[in-house]
């Protein structure tokens, strides 16, 4: 809000605090419980107040009056009626005084009926921001960054290659570097070359790299090219940093690729013989990370052949397509396949589509595979994109992943990565698996990434927001029908005690003399008197009615409210405290919470009661807390899990024909916004919706802020 605020060293300073949606400012955030704590061993970051009813008083009077007439109640018993006739008459006289009050029964309108907006900016400089105007200074620190060949992040040509000294003789090879050579050639060499693929866990010593260097000079010399490619020979070390990730560009360079396989030290011990199990240690080179990106790349105009270490036989040749069920069955064949049918160009896949996809079989490998750095996992799929920001040391998976996002046609990944459920609470950013069982494809975001944050977050600007309250519930406005009956009733019953103190009043201004009536005329005074009196006396005596008759009916609107409360109240106690009786006009929502649950009844979806979440949430979670959320403009209650209470709905997305709602606590210590839940919630909130300024948002909850 462009303003300060300076936070002492205090003892509630671990305590959660949330942004008041009148003006701003950070607030201790106190939530409303019902029921009684299912932790009560497990200290919470919030202050827990009691449940409570703010019904306006009249109206809870109307209803304890005739709260036992069977009609409202669907029961007919003579104990009913005694017990509404027995508290009629102290209710109506309790009903003249409150009558004589001025107060309203409709709620206050706030904000032309629009739920309560998120007061929040993000003033930072992000990491890296999508339109480079908005970088910080270049005298702080970005510069642009290019590779030797001065073009942005991509090799034209490997810097180094092992050349054969005779292409028909095994006379050895030497290490060259490709740019003296072409210098030295007048630029005129073309140097076709065979790209070894191996995985280091197949060859790890001296030995075994003088095996691969053997298999490397067969291989050229069977393909007829003068050089072959190793990565362990070929890369410069001063440049590792950088070409460790660039190796994409050399095996799409190349003549052909082989795959050097050997049996692993661990079972060189217990087989003394040659490497023979050609299947399973082709499952074992395509179960690492790097060697998936090769086999991906690599030409398709030549065979992939085998060479397996000690055997006499011949290299047999492969087909991409074929060692997708050889290297990769069971563990991923069906997937890896549509990645190689789509290099191979017999079936292409969609920006987002090949990201997802590569995505999905790349991590699956991150656990066979030793790590360079944090973000090896981005580092891979950068391969299989045209653009690549330059390698950061130190930065995390998420922070790669998402400047390469960013950088390339992704189809806004990362907006429907953020209106992605995880299936289990905690699982990791990079493993894509929807609740809702859906394909990012068939999320449409409805927000933009500005930029990258520090610590795992992102800037999101555009989106949708309104904010939650949890201290207590409040009257809501609604708008009726207006008619002229309504109209006269409440002229009527506000008028009622008016008319009953002007009665009492000429009563007892009368100075008649007790005498027969015929004997003096009769006062005028007196008569207006009996009339007021008698008038009001009726309508307070009716006055439970027409106050219920009021009341009652239709709500053609409501203002837009979006209340919170820690444990699972049901329908009736929830519209007991907000409207003063059940009478059914709120109703669980369909389809919005992984909680939520309908059943088939001639054709139609009718709500059912949210299932008991203590039988449906796995041991895991035992950390999350069951709240309700009430949608006082679509009348709907929605009951979720989460670990904390989230202060603010952001719709993000749209899906299936309803709106994604990111539901996010907030830690004021960041000014970060921190996913705990998704929702789907009907798209006309949107009605009733301001949107967000530019706000840093973590797909991480508060406590996991800090994992990647």
């Amino acid at each position: 809000m462009g303003r300060y605020y300076w936070i002492e060293e205090q003892e509630d300073n671990s305590r959660d605090r949330f942004l008041k949606p009148r003006d701003g400012r950070l607030a201790l955030l106190k939530v409303q419980t019902w029921g009684g704590d299912k932790f009560p061993n497990q200290r919470t970051s919030w202050d827990r107040i009691g449940f409570q009813d703010t019904t306006p008083l009249m109206i809870k009077w109307v209803y304890w009056i005739m709260e036992s007439v069977p009609r409202l109640h669907k029961a007919s018993n003579t104990e009913s009626w005694l017990t509404v006739y027995a508290r009629w008459i102290p209710g109506c006289l309790v009903l003249l005084f409150l009558l004589a009050v001025p107060a309203t029964l409709d709620g206050e309108i706030r904000n032309n009926g629009f739920y309560d907006p998120v007061r929040y900016r993000d003033w930072r400089y992000p990491e890296t921001a999508r339109n480079h105007r908005e970088d910080r200074p270049p005298e702080k620190g970005r510069t642009d960054h290019t590779d030797f060949d001065g073009s942005p992040a991509r090799h034209l040509r490997p810097r180094f290659l092992c050349v054969l000294k005779d292409h028909i003789s095994n006379a050895g090879f030497e290490i060259v570097s490709v740019e003296d050579w072409v210098n030295a050639h007048d630029g005129h060499a073309h140097l076709d070359y065979v790209f070894v693929s191996y995985t280091r866990r197949h060859n790890l010593y001296t030995e075994d790299l003088l095996h691969l260097c053997q298999q490397g000079i067969r291989a050229a010399q069977e393909a007829e090219v003068p050089a072959f490619w190793i990565d362990v020979l070929c890369v410069d070390p001063t440049t590792f940093a950088q070409d460790i990730y660039r190796i994409c560009d050399v095996v799409r360079g190349a003549h052909s690729m082989i795959i050097a396989l050997k049996n692993s030290v661990d079972n060189r011990v217990m087989l003394q013989g040659p490497s023979s199990n050609r299947d399973k240690l082709l499952k074992e080179w395509g179960g690492r990370l790097w060697t998936l990106p090769e086999i991906l790349l690599c030409p398709n105009t030549h065979g992939i052949a085998i060479h397996i270490h000690g055997s006499v036989a011949a290299p047999e040749c492969f087909t991409k397509r074929s060692l997708a069920s050889l290297a990769y069955y069971p563990r991923d064949a069906k997937t890896v396949r549509q990645l190689i049918d789509h290099y191979e160009g017999t079936l292409i896949l969609t920006s987002l589509e090949l990201v997802t996809i590569g995505l999905e079989c790349l991590q699956s490998r991150m656990g066979n595979t030793k790590h360079f750095a944090d973000g090896d996992l981005a580092y891979a799929l950068m391969g299989l994109l045209c653009r690549r920001p330059a390698v950061v040391k130190g930065e995390s998976a998420f922070e790669a992943f998402a400047k390469l996002s960013l950088a390339n046609d992704s189809n806004m990944l990362l907006e429907r990565l953020i209106c992605v459920l995880p299936s289990v609470k905690g699982r990791p950013w990079y493993k894509i698996k929807d609740a809702w069982k859906v394909k990012l494809w068939d999320i449409y975001p409805t927000c933009q990434i500005a930029g990258i944050g520090a610590g795992q977050t992102v800037i999101l600007d555009g989106a949708y927001g309104a904010s939650i309250r949890w201290k207590s519930l409040k009257p809501v406005a609604f708008i009726r029908r207006k008619t002229g009956f309504r109209f006269a009733i409440k002229l009527l019953l506000r008028g009622a005690p008016l008319y009953f103190i002007t009665g009492v009043a000429m009563l007892a201004s009368s100075t008649r003399a007790r005498v027969p009536s015929h004997a003096q005329p009769t006062n005028p005074v007196e008569v207006i008197g009996i009339l007021f009196f008698v008038f009001a006396t009726i309508i307070i005596l009716l006055s439970p009615y027409l106050l219920l008759a009021t009341y009652r009916g239709k709500f053609w609107s409501t203002q837009g409210w979006f209340f919170g409360i820690e444990g699972e109240p049901d329908l009736a106690t929830i519209e007991k405290s907000l409207f003063g009786v059940d009478l059914g006009r709120l109703s669980w929502s369909i389809n919005s919470s992984m909680l939520s649950r309908h059943q088939n009844e001639e054709h139609e979806q009718p709500v059912k009661a949210p299932q008991d979440p203590d039988q449906q949430q796995p041991a895991v979670q035992e950390q999350e807390r069951v709240f309700t959320l009430v949608d006082t403009y679509t009348m709907t209650v929605t009951r979720f899990r989460a670990v904390r209470p989230p202060v603010a709905v952001l719709i993000c997305g749209r899906e299936g024909g309803m709106q994604r709602a990111v539901l996010c606590s907030y830690n004021w210590r960041t000014q970060t916004f921190h996913r705990e839940t998704v929702l789907r919630m009907k798209t006309m909130v949107l009605e009733r919706m301001f949107r967000v300024d530019k706000f840093r948002f973590s797909m991480n909850g508060i406590n996991t802020a800090k994992a990647d």
